[in-house]
């Protein structure tokens, strides 16, 4: 008895119908294929496993038994598949991690053969529910937290992020109105990478962790992401939400939605602050024509914080 012989004696007739009728799109990083053939697949897959692709996605024009695609990408050093699961005109995204490439490929014939993937309800939701209502009325050491504690500082989307660890930051109120005002204030130099991403998304997290993750978070802290995928090499495993990215190990995190970045000017620095800067070239690279340079300051409204 092969495989999928258990599954083609239980799938409705009706189903297969509705299977001949839709159009599967296979894509990655690199291209899409329409109506592409199970070879196809096979490649791609490869191409993933291979490390020669982020991801991959198989996916239906409309929805079949609820699914509207698959996805698979390496996360940290786990190999990740998502499903896209249409409910009430939105796709919510459900997400396990996989032991081996062979139930990945399992998972994806599965949904390109019969439109299904088994045991979807075993999936666990890529965004628990796990958001503080009441967060305002928290009390939260805020001279601790970034101080000891340090936090990451995240911007871009589940294919194109990066993080870095940061020790300057405060929370507060700025611009209130209409119940908003609650805000997380971080600085980040501008010669850190994630500086890039923050100025060029609207939306960012502040996420803090464990006193177990403090080594992962000097690593995150010396190393660029333009240099390596520094996520991947200490394990951690990204989460998409709110159009940005927290991740699973966090203990806390405040989602924001930028409202103000600007460098902060040097000319209005006290002396001593400006001396600080000259004083530790090696933390605050001098640019291309030997000048020094403060932090840019971004200003985010909290919209969400997830908290385990």
């Amino acid at each position: 008895m092969g495989l999928f012989s258990g599954i083609m004696n239980k799938m409705p007739e009706s189903t297969a119908e509705k299977l001949k009728e839709r159009v599967f799109v296979l894509s990655n990083q690199n291209g899409r294929i329409e109506n592409p053939t199970k070879d196809d697949i096979k490649q791609y897959l490869n191409d993933l496993f291979n490390e020669e692709e982020q991801f991959i996605i198989l996916s239906l024009d409309k929805a079949i038994n609820g699914i509207k695609f698959v996805k698979a990408r390496y996360i940290g050093s786990n190999l990740t598949v998502q499903l896209g699961i249409e409910e009430k005109n939105k796709t919510n995204l459900v997400a396990k991690t996989l032991s081996t490439k062979k139930e990945c490929i399992v998972v994806f014939y599965q949904f390109y053969d019969y439109g299904i993937v088994d045991n979807v309800e075993t999936y666990e939701p890529v965004q628990k529910n796990n958001s503080v209502t009441n967060f305002a009325e928290k009390e939260y050491k805020i001279f601790e937290m970034f101080h000891k504690q340090w936090a990451l500082a995240t911007a871009g989307n589940i294919d194109n992020f990066n993080t870095c660890t940061i020790g300057w930051g405060s929370l507060g109120t700025l611009w209130t109105r209409s119940q908003k005002g609650a805000t997380v204030t971080i600085y980040v130099h501008p010669s850190r990478y994630t500086c890039d991403f923050l100025k060029r998304n609207d939306t960012f997290t502040v996420s803090f962790f464990d006193e177990k993750h403090k080594k992962e978070l000097a690593y995150l802290g010396s190393r660029s992401g333009r240099d390596e995928d520094k996520v991947k090499n200490i394990g951690f495993t990204p989460i998409e939400t709110h159009n940005s990215i927290t991740f699973k190990e966090a203990d806390l995190t405040f989602v924001c939605k930028k409202l103000y970045q600007h460098e902060i000017s040097k000319e209005d620095l006290a002396q001593e602050i400006k001396d600080y800067y000259m004083s530790k070239p090696q933390s605050f690279p001098l640019d291309d024509n030997g000048d020094w340079h403060a932090h840019y300051l971004f200003v985010g409204e909290i919209i969400d914080v997830i908290e385990k």
